[in-house]
């Protein structure tokens, strides 16, 4: 039978019988490591990173860290950032943690399913393990003596601890900083040390106290702290000469003054009453403030200032740093604290000035800019500055003019960069579109654009898949703005080329696009590109090259490529036709799909292994085209010794079909041939075999017809 180890310090019991000759070692590992350590060991468990520790104890009574009384924690790896836990086996064991780690930071002692207790940092505690969570050792102690902290108990000093809750059998004698007696009364703290002066049964003279009841104190003698006359005012009686002006015991009415702090209910009368419930009509001739004047914040309905009469239209400060403005009890527009201007609305971070409109059905103008002049070739203007700095000119010009005095107005776009803004481009009050001062389209030109300068779409992003984009659209509907479902060879748009004939444009060139086949929805819309040109002597594009929805391309006239074309993944090379490095074989018998030019190495090999074979030369080329491998070889070699049949291996390809390939080779420096010399490529293989042949038979070749300087030539196409 063999050892088991107690459940909790894991001390190995021997079974009976067992271990002869070696108990005593294993009896004093277990005294002198084991019991040891958990009596007195001395442990040292170590975060080794910002995260929680675990140490555990297992079925050996070699040391183990966590088998000791005294856990010195540590963190060598560097500083704990947050609190950490230490998780120590769930077995009856006590522990005393010293908590040296780095950082600051407290570490929880606790089991893996249990609670525990916290430990702060350069603290030691004595805790124990219950079998369950980690509780404090003690809950209670009786301490007749010694010390707390390090300060022992009733020395002259007291220590930086103290005690939550202490009892006293007696009172503690003022002598030893007590009161001497059991209960007090009154509120405040009880002067000890030094006592106030009493003179029985009245207080004394204090060298500094606050009164807040006392009576009988004269005021001309007895406050100190007033300012020159006033305690001879005040002890003045009501009515002499120098008291001051009470009446029923409010102030009265001086002849002249200034008030500079005024609190209470009472109305004061200053050119008409202010505070009072019904106002009367007189008011400030003028109210002039040298500090800062405060106000209420206000609502929407009750702003904080406001006229007479007219109290829901005013200002009022809705937040902290913002302002805002309301008119008929609602609020109209406000200025945030970043300086944003919101009408209609709240301002947004997107905008410094944001207009925001909230009428329903016709559409209602949010910004209006208006001239009241009604000359022609008066402008209004929307400058756009884009220099914060005002060095050079940075802006751009949206102008309305008036055209004929009334209601006829050019909108004219103008940009400038370092000059004054110039015209860029201009939609007439004819709808005629203009771009640098060149008509675009109007309906006397519908064909084509009469301008010698391009238009370009311009993008300007960090994003790889953002850029600008020329939209067609089209919806089966006549009526502008509904939706009807596209149908097959439907036209979507297009984009055509026109050259002048000397007199009006003629169409050269078109690209168009259009529906192609299915039935068009949200999930489908497959289309087909044209490509058409007018030939020479015609103004009629015609068809010549079609991209259809299945990434089919047609050419309807010759294709001529000029610097290289390729097939599958392959990389184009100029001037010719690329096929994949990997052949993606094509079952149609009439398809092309792989051509491969390259060299092989032919290898001499006799069947039943080379002797003295050496190679002096070995050459071989192939050119595949589909199936059909064309190969040709050239192999000088010198062997006299082996004893079997004459090979060459290395065919780059497997030879296919159900027919063997034999052609004629040359062969030189060989003898007692008897025949004429071929070359034989089996079905399935890659080995040529050298024959030679004679009338009605066949022999091969051996190493009884090669010698020095041998020489085998030789071409031949086969099936793969």
């Amino acid at each position: 039978m063999a050892s088991s180890y107690s459940s909790n310090l894991k001390i190995e019991l021997m079974a009976t019988g067992e271990n002869s000759g070696t108990w005593g070692t294993i009896t004093n590992t277990n005294l002198g490591t084991a019991l040891e350590q958990a009596v007195v060991g001395y442990g040292n468990p170590d975060y080794t990173s910002d995260a929680n520790l675990t140490i555990s104890i297992t079925n050996s009574n070699a040391a183990q860290a966590a088998r000791a009384l005294v856990l010195n924690v540590t963190s060598t790896f560097g500083s704990l950032t947050a609190t950490r836990e230490l998780i120590v086996p769930t077995t009856q064991k006590q522990y005393i943690v010293q908590n040296n780690t780095t950082g600051g930071q407290s570490i929880t002692v606790k089991t893996s399913a249990g609670t525990g207790i916290t430990v702060p940092t350069g603290r030691k505690a004595h805790l124990y393990v219950d079998g369950t969570n980690v509780i404090q050792m003690f809950d209670f102690v009786d301490i007749n003596g010694g010390a707390i902290d390090g300060t022992p108990i009733g020395a002259a000093s007291a220590s930086t601890g103290s005690f939550t809750t202490m009892s006293l059998s007696t009172a503690l004698p003022v002598l030893s900083g007590g009161t001497g007696v059991t209960t007090s009364t009154g509120t405040g703290s009880v002067v000890l040390n030094t006592s106030p002066t009493f003179v029985t049964p009245i207080l004394g003279t204090p060298t500094s106290a606050t009164l807040t009841n006392a009576t009988g104190l004269p005021i001309s003698t007895g406050v100190a702290g007033l300012g020159t006359g006033v305690a001879t005012a005040l002890a003045v009686n009501i009515g002499s000469a120098g008291a001051p002006v009470v009446f029923n015991g409010a102030l009265g009415t001086p002849s002249s003054g200034t008030v500079t702090n005024l609190t209470g209910t009472a109305s004061i009368n200053i050119n008409g009453t202010v505070g009072a419930t019904t106002p009367t009509t007189g008011a400030f001739t003028t109210l002039s403030a040298t500090g800062v004047t405060t106000v209420q914040a206000g609502t929407s309905a009750l702003p904080a200032i406001t006229t007479s009469g007219d109290t829901n239209t005013g200002i009022l400060f809705p937040a902290a740093d913002t302002l805002g403005f309301t008119t008929g009890g609602t609020e109209r527009m406000r200025i945030d604290s970043a300086g944003s201007v919101g009408i209609g609305a709240a301002p947004t971070s997107a905008a410094k000035a944001n207009i925001t409109s909230t009428s329903a059905g016709a559409s209602t103008i949010a910004l209006s800019l208006q001239n009241a002049s009604n000359t022609i070739s008066s402008e209004t203007v929307l400058d756009l500055v884009a220099n914060a700095n005002g060095t050079g000119v940075r802006s751009a010009q949206i102008t309305a003019i008036n055209t004929n005095g009334s209601t006829g107005v050019n909108m004219v776009f103008k940009i400038a960069n370092g000059a004054a803004p110039a015209e860029a481009m201009r939609i007439s009050s004819a709808g005629i579109l203009m771009h640098n001062n060149t008509v675009v389209n109007s309906q006397s030109n519908p064909n084509g654009i009469q301008n010698n300068s391009s238009t370009v779409l311009e993008s300007f992003s960090t994003s790889a898949s953002s850029s600008q984009s020329l939209f067609f659209t089209k919806s089966a509907n006549a009526t502008a703005g509904s939706q009807t479902v596209v149908t097959n060879a439907d036209e979507l748009g297009s984009i055509r080329a026109y050259g002048s004939d000397g007199t009006a444009y003629q169409q050269s060139a078109q690209i168009l696009f259009k529906v192609d086949g299915g039935t068009p929805s949200s999930t489908s819309m497959p289309g087909r590109i044209t490509f058409l040109t007018s030939a020479s002597g015609s103004v009629i594009p015609t068809e010549r090259l079609r991209i259809d929805s299945a990434g089919l391309t047609t050419a309807t006239g010759t294709l001529k490529v000029t610097t290289g074309a390729a097939v599958g993944n392959a990389t184009p090379s100029t001037g010719g036709l690329a096929f994949p490095a990997t052949a993606v074989a094509v079952a149609d018998a009439n398809t092309l799909d792989d051509y491969e030019e390259g060299s092989w190495t032919p290898v001499i090999t006799f069947t039943g292994g080379n002797g003295d074979t050496t190679t002096a030369e070995a050459v071989g080329v192939y050119t595949k085209i589909g199936r059909l491998v064309q190969i040709a070889f050239n192999v000088e070699f010198t062997e006299t010794t082996a004893l079997t049949n004459l090979t060459i291996t290395g065919v780059p390809f497997t030879a296919g079909g159900t027919v063997r390939t034999a052609v004629g080779c040359w062969v030189d420096n060989m003898t007692t041939l008897v025949g004429s010399p071929v070359a034989i490529l089996g079905t399935g293989a890659t080995t040529i075999q050298l024959n030679q042949t004679t009338t009605g038979a066949a022999a091969t070749i051996t190493n009884l017809n090669t010698g020095t300087s041998s020489r085998v030539r030789g071409s031949l196409s086969y099936s793969i």
